[in-house]
C-alpha cells in the first residue's frame, strides 16, 4: 500500500509568491477567508484594495521574491 502526501501551497494574492510553509507568510482573515502574505507591504496593499486578489488569481505566474517592497 502506497501513501501519498499532498502538500498545500500558500499563495500571496498580491504578488503571487508561493510557499509550502504557512509559517513563512503572514495570515490575514477577511470575510471568512484566510489569505497569506509574504510581507507587510503586500498585506497593506491588500487591505487598501481587497479586489487586488481577484486580479492576482486571473493571471497566475510563478516568480521568486524579486518584487520591490519600496
Amino acid at each position: 500500500m502506497t501513501m501519498t502526501t499532498h502538500k498545500h501551497i500558500f499563495r500571496d494574492p498580491v504578488c503571487g509568491m508561493t510557499t509550502e510553509d504557512p509559517g513563512a507568510f503572514t495570515a490575514y482573515d477577511q470575510d471568512g477567508e484566510t489569505y497569506y502574505f509574504c510581507s507587510d507591504h503586500c498585506l497593506a496593499r491588500f487591505k487598501e484594495n481587497p479586489h487586488i486578489a481577484d486580479k492576482a488569481t486571473e493571471v497566475h505566474h510563478e516568480h521568486g521574491h524579486n518584487h520591490s517592497h519600496g
